[in-house]
C-alpha cells in the first residue's frame, strides 16, 4: 500500500540530493517539497506544514540545527530527521547529547531503505 500522501520537506543545498530524494519519495507515495537553505525551509514549514523534514545540517542562510530549533518551537508535531555527513554531529546524536533536537539521524549518504524505514517509523500511519 502506498503512503497516504504525507508531505516531506527535503532540505539540502545539493540539488542532486534533493532531486534523487524527491523522485524516490514520490515513487513511495509521499508528496515532496525541497529547499536549498534554512530560510526557505522555515518559510515552507510555515506555508505547507510538512509531516516530516529530512534536514541537512550544513546549509546556507540558517543552519539545520537552528531550523530544527525553530520548527520544534512552533510546530512540535513535525518530525525532523537530521541527514548529514557531519561527524561531530553523528557522535553527539549517538551519545544522546542533542535532547529535544531531531527525532532521528541518518548519516549521509544513507541508504534508501534506511531513509524510508526512518520516515515510516516516525510516521507509522503513512504506510
Amino acid at each position: 500500500m502506498m503512503a497516504s500522501k504525507k508531505l516531506v520537506l527535503v532540505v539540502d543545498d545539493e540539488p542532486s540530493v534533493c532531486n534523487v530524494l524527491r523522485r524516490i519519495l514520490r515513487i513511495e507515495g509521499y508528496r515532496v517539497i525541497t529547499a536549498a537553505d534554512g530560510e526557505t525551509a522555515i518559510h515552507l514549514v510555515k506555508e505547507k506544514n510538512p509531516e516530516v523534514i529530512l534536514l541537512d545540517i550544513n546549509i546556507p542562510k540558517i543552519d539545520g540545527r537552528e531550523v530544527c530549533r525553530r520548527v520544534r518551537a512552533s510546530y512540535p508535531a513535525t518530525r525532523v530527521i537530521y541527514y548529514s555527513a557531519d561527524a561531530e554531529l553523528i557522535a553527539s546524536f549517538k551519545s544522546k547529547e542533542l535532547p529535544g533536537e531531531a527525532d532521528a539521524y541518518i548519516a549521509k549518504p544513507g541508504t534508501i531503505k534506511e531513509i524510508l524505514s526512518t520516515i515510516s517509523r516516525l510516521l507509522p500511519d503513512s504506510r
